[in-house]
């Protein structure tokens, strides 16, 4: 028999340790240029979250106020290092399961300027018979939500009339 036919070269098939180096570096940098792009993305989905969380409690407190007749609020506030919220019925403001907003959400107590008490570390809004707010003092006012003090990413929402009227800013 002929040695030729019996012995075959090695294939020249698959990566050299360059080619795979390359590769490898190439997916380093493409994770080091989108990491801080979806981390942000991240932080802003969890404060639209929020926002719309609070949003929601707001309108279902006003509209409760008007179908039953009696006032309705929500409160909020800081337990830890998140914030919480809460609906309540009367003129009672602490009554009810506190609900977190997630998890490193809290409240930006340098641009929230809601009507406050200091006692507790609670802010509320409260909505009369009407679903017109009834403290005077939480018009133009609102609660923002950021993840880590300093943020320039915030969410929040207001209430900007006496009516109750809501509107979510940044």
């Amino acid at each position: 028999m002929n040695k030729r036919i019996l012995f075959k070269p090695k294939s020249d098939s698959g990566f050299t340790a360059t080619e795979l180096l390359v590769v490898i570096i190439l997916a380093g940098v493409i994770a080091a240029i989108a990491a801080p792009g979806w981390l942000g993305y991240l932080e802003r989905r969890r404060l639209v979250t929020a926002q719309d969380t609070f949003y929601q409690a707001l309108l279902n407190a006003q509209t409760g106020a008007q179908q039953t007749a009696s006032q309705r609020g929500v409160a909020v506030r800081v337990q830890g290092d998140e914030a919480e919220w809460t609906p309540f019925s009367g003129t009672s403001s602490t009554a009810g399961v506190w609900e977190s907003f997630g998890p490193g959400v809290t409240i930006d107590t340098a641009s929230t300027n809601a009507p406050e008490d200091t006692t507790n570390n609670l802010y509320y809004f409260t909505f009369d018979h009407k679903g017109n707010v009834v403290d005077s003092a939480a018009v133009s006012t609102g609660v923002f939500f950021h993840r880590e003090q300093g943020s320039a990413v915030k969410r929040g929402v207001k209430i900007s009339t006496l009516l109750g009227a809501l509107e979510k800013s940044n």
